[in-house]
């Protein structure tokens, strides 16, 4: 299917969840989360459409997780992920996987909701009229792929030496691969009592932060 380039800004504001479009003779379809008969919805864009557009990427809930189960057996389909798929999840079981018979198709290197490397360390370093603190700011890296992220903390690390040739922006005084453990963010670093904490202690202590925020 070929969409013309005058036609993309109607077709994407025509896609809200649960419309259905045509575009000459093909059916959308673009679907969200829905309340009550979700069943009964999937069914019905499944006989009526001729290209599904469903949520979440990675197939683990929502929409396309019900879709998966229809399409990934017939070889007249065609799945497309178009974003990062984590090793635990069905989107990614979909690309390593050999028995389905439908055609699957990664796009995930040409469409992502992710920034890449240097948009994040933009959002780290660049404090926009912000001041930073004095002492420098911890940063955790959560998300991704283990050699990613060390990749990433290294280049977290290599900048923030060069910050004296980029005046005006946030010192890190640490880039740390996040893992189950509790962190001090007063002493800066993992905490030595990994009690866990009751329910009460753990209000007063986001009470406590909040408050810290307040006055940053």
């Amino acid at each position: 299917m070929r969409v013309a380039v005058a036609d993309y800004t109607a077709l994407g504001a025509s896609l809200n969840h649960g419309r259905t479009v045509s575009y000459g003779s093909i059916t959308i379809a673009s679907v969200g989360p829905k309340k009550g008969k979700a069943e009964e919805s999937f069914g019905q864009h499944f006989e009526k459409s001729d290209v599904i557009l469903a949520s979440s990427g990675m197939c683990d809930q929502g929409p396309s997780s019900e879709y998966l189960q229809m399409l990934r057996d017939d070889p007249r389909n065609t799945i497309i992920l178009t974003g990062f798929q984590s090793k635990s999840s069905a989107g990614r079981a979909l690309l390593e996987g050999s028995e389905q018979g439908a055609e699957v198709v990664d796009l995930s290197s040409h469409y992502s909701g992710h920034g890449d490397q240097q948009k994040l360390l933009d959002n780290i370093f660049e404090l926009v009229g912000y001041k930073g603190r004095q002492g420098g700011t911890t940063v955790f890296i959560n998300h991704g792929e283990p050699g990613s992220k060390e990749t990433f903390r290294a280049k977290i690390m290599e900048r923030n030496k060069k910050k004296e040739k980029r005046p005006g922006q946030r010192k890190v005084a640490k880039a740390l691969i996040a893992n189950d453990d509790w962190f001090d963010l007063e002493a800066g670093d993992y905490a030595q009592d990994t009690r866990s904490l009751t329910k009460q202690e753990l209000q007063e202590e986001i009470e406590r932060l909040q408050k810290l925020l307040q006055t940053a």
